[in-house]
């Protein structure tokens, strides 16, 4: 009967769930300052995934914005091209593409950040824009093709960075065998280092949740030990406290800084 009480309770706190769950925040070392974006997973789970799997694997770092666009719609991109020895080459992500979002009514609105693609709908890998004005004709209930463009997060702080890069001049450039309209030149703008901000709230380990951190949310915690965590599994139950994508002595570390205190 002990037991039946003891699975019971933990059923109940995992249907209750972590009530004060935070969205993960993603920071942009540039040349031109830091950019801070706040990633709605909620909303977008799978490109949330996906774009936290290519910043903890430093695939941004060390990338360009590689273009820029002031007419017609004013968006600054960037995710798969990077300069070296005085030219351009373009780093392939080999990872699959992934399904269009857009369906969660996010609008392409002025300060937030989309996925880039080709005409293919489903065809999102690595590349991002932010949008440097409304582009509402990329979201989903304007769009031409019926899909549009997937919104998933929003800057929060450095929107005047991104403003800075807007302005800079553009040209088309050499790439391998093709050209780049819209490239920032002969002034660059590159991403030093991409990096995930841990949770940094005590709200984000009562899993339970009580006004206290104690036994029980570590009950909950422990049950996501050495899980692989993602976006669309809550971040597993939300105990990846630093969004690394694997429940570790990491989150245990930020977990037991937030002991018995709230």
């Amino acid at each position: 009967m002990e037991k039946v009480r003891f699975w019971g309770l933990i059923i109940l706190l995992l249907v209750t769930g972590n009530l004060f769950g935070v969205n993960p925040s993603v920071v942009l070392e540039t040349n031109f300052g830091n950019i801070v974006i706040e990633l709605f997973y909620n909303e977008a789970p799978v490109t949330v995934d996906n774009f936290l799997g290519y910043v903890n694997s430093g695939f941004y770092d060390y990338l360009l914005f590689h273009r820029v666009v002031q007419n017609n719609f004013f968006i600054v991109q960037g995710g798969a091209f990077y300069y070296y020895n005085n030219a351009i080459y373009y780093w392939d992500p080999d990872q699959p593409e992934i399904i269009n979002e857009s369906y969660n009514c996010l609008s392409n609105l002025r300060g937030t950040i989309a996925m880039a693609r080709t005409n293919e709908p489903h065809s999102a890998s690595s590349q991002f824009y932010i949008n440097t004005a409304d582009n509402v004709m990329f979201d989903k209930i304007n769009a031409a093709d019926g899909y549009g463009y997937c919104v998933f997060g929003e800057v929060i702080e450095g929107m005047n960075v991104i403003d800075s890069i807007a302005l800079l001049h553009t040209a088309t450039v050499p790439c391998y065998n093709f050209y780049l309209d819209d490239f920032p030149y002969p002034t660059l703008a590159g991403i030093y280092s991409a990096y995930v901000l841990p949770c940094d709230s005590p709200n984000c380990s009562n899993f339970n949740p009580d006004d206290d951190i104690n036994f029980r949310d570590f009950a909950l915690f422990a049950l996501q030990w050495m899980e692989d965590c993602d976006s669309s599994n809550s971040f597993c139950e939300q105990a990846d406290l630093d969004f690394s994508g694997k429940c570790n002595i990491d989150d245990i570390v930020i977990f037991a800084g937030n002991w018995l205190n709230l």
